[in-house]
């Protein structure tokens, strides 16, 4: 009895050791973590970061003018011009962006950015606003328009590698800056002329956008929509609309979104970053404001169409999910080496457990670091054969037949390629760690079925087990 006694004290200190260790390892993975972080953004940030298009907005200026009459009806009435400056602010009828995602993958160390070009062109029409269309300030008064400004508006211009735009079939001369104080870095163009009130304004334009990791379009228009093609094979369509059509395939993916002012937000939501209430008749196409402040601080918060480019295995997120089931694979590992010894009668030193602990709690050191170099798949299987091979070939002395170290090593294999099987197996992951935990008690007690264990709680020296 005092030996089993103290056999089983033993395995759960042992097991309080590998759980220090375990933590140990985790500990490294976040340190990893969270330097591979850091990289991302500043290697995201010298890429221009992640970058968002809003294009084919128009700013018309207007000049609103009235006459105060003063004294009226006496030999003193005088009449005093008054004037003040406002701004609409019209998104388009329609808005069609077709484009080319071209990847440009960074590294810096072992870490990777994926980056990419966005080459394409937004085309659609606008109207031109009318004079009903601005909310007076006096009645009665006359509303002169200036020269509007068509604007491309980026989340970093230093994403703009080129651009050229076009209305009314007239190219137009693009100017840095979207020209209103706040509003996000972008270009504008002065439009040759004013346009006639109502009439249509068809506008294009071409650009070509450095990014990193995501892409997302605004919807402006009243009727909206993005063609995409990529040679990228691993997208993920995370915005607030899933493409109408794609095609995803190992050379890269086409993809097509749809959506109208009915199903989207996104005119509301940009035309509320300008602190104004929309204005007349035209209250969903036009904003009016006193001193141009700005439209929009961000795209955050705004329903767009995205698409980000992502590794298809994330050997970060991988390596870390592969350490949650860490304590189970070790105590699988020890629980197969008690039985054995059980089972046997042989007498194993715990110093011998606490070298097998060990070796199974640097597998998933060595998984990070060789993941880090080769990828997560080749860096499992890497590191699963050389902890097998290790565990295998240190046992066989203490299980005394390489035949039995052999049937060790088996089981080991199946252990390992069990936790792949989870580990890749996202959605299953609670169904097969499940049936993992259900298939290791079922072999302990196959394996145990024969052994007298109230024989071993006796204080007699020599404890009988019955034949497995």
């Amino acid at each position: 009895m005092k030996a089993f006694v103290s056999k089983f004290l033993m395995l759960a200190a042992l097991a309080a050791v590998l759980g220090i260790a375990i933590a140990m390892v985790r500990g490294v993975m976040e340190d990893r973590g969270r330097y591979r972080e850091e990289t991302l953004r500043t290697v995201s940030h010298s890429l221009a970061g992640p970058q968002a298009l809003a294009g084919g907005l128009l700013i018309v200026p207007y000049t609103e003018h009235w006459v105060v009459v003063n004294q009226r009806g006496t030999s003193k009435e005088t009449r005093e011009p008054m004037s003040q400056a406002g701004v609409l602010y019209v998104l388009p009828e329609t808005l069609d962006v077709t484009g080319q995602l071209v990847p440009d993958v960074r590294k810096r160390g072992v870490f990777r950015v994926n980056g990419y070009a966005f080459s394409g062109a937004l085309q659609g029409a606008l109207r031109m606003p009318s004079a009903a269309s601005v909310k007076r300030s006096v009645e009665g008064s006359e509303i002169q328009f200036g020269r509007p400004s068509l604007v491309l508006s980026v989340a970093s211009a230093r994403g703009l590698r080129a651009v050229r735009m076009n209305a009314g079939g007239h190219a137009l001369n693009v100017t840095p800056g979207t020209g209103v104080s706040g509003l996000p870095a972008g270009v504008s163009a002065l439009l040759g002329s004013v346009p006639e009130p109502g009439s249509m304004i068809d506008f294009e334009i071409v650009a070509e956008v450095a990014g990193a990791q995501r892409l997302d379009v605004i919807p402006l228009g009243m009727e909206s929509r993005l063609v995409l093609h990529s040679d990228w094979p691993h997208p993920s369509f995370i915005g607030d609309f899933l493409p109408a059509e794609r095609a995803v395939r190992s050379s890269g993916f086409d993809a097509v979104w749809r959506t109208s002012a009915v199903a989207s937000n996104a005119r509301a939501q940009w035309l509320a970053r300008a602190g104004a209430e929309p204005a007349g008749q035209n209250a969903s196409d036009t904003v009016a404001q006193d001193d141009a402040p700005a439209v929009a601080r961000s795209v955050a918060g705004v329903e767009s169409f995205a698409v980000a480019l992502v590794a298809p295995v994330d050997a970060y997120v991988m390596s870390d999910r592969a350490t949650k089931y860490a304590m189970l694979i070790v105590g699988c590992t020890l629980a197969l080496f008690a039985v054995y010894e059980l089972i046997k009668g042989l007498r194993v030193h715990p110093v011998q457990y606490l070298l097998v602990g060990f070796a199974m709690v640097l597998f998933f050191m060595l998984l990070l670091a060789l993941s880090e170099h080769i990828g997560f798949d080749a860096a499992y299987g890497a590191a699963s054969v050389v902890c097998v091979g290790l565990i295998s070939y240190y046992v066989s002395a203490a299980l005394g037949s390489m035949w039995r170290a052999s049937g060790f090593a088996v089981l080991l294999s199946g252990l390992y390629g069990a936790l792949y099987g989870i580990l890749c197996s996202e959605q299953n992951a609670l169904l097969l760690g499940t049936l993992l935990l259900f298939g290791v008690l079922a072999g302990v007690m196959v394996l145990s079925r024969r052994v007298d264990w109230n024989a071993l709680l006796q204080p007699a020296s020599g404890a009988a087990i019955a034949d497995a």
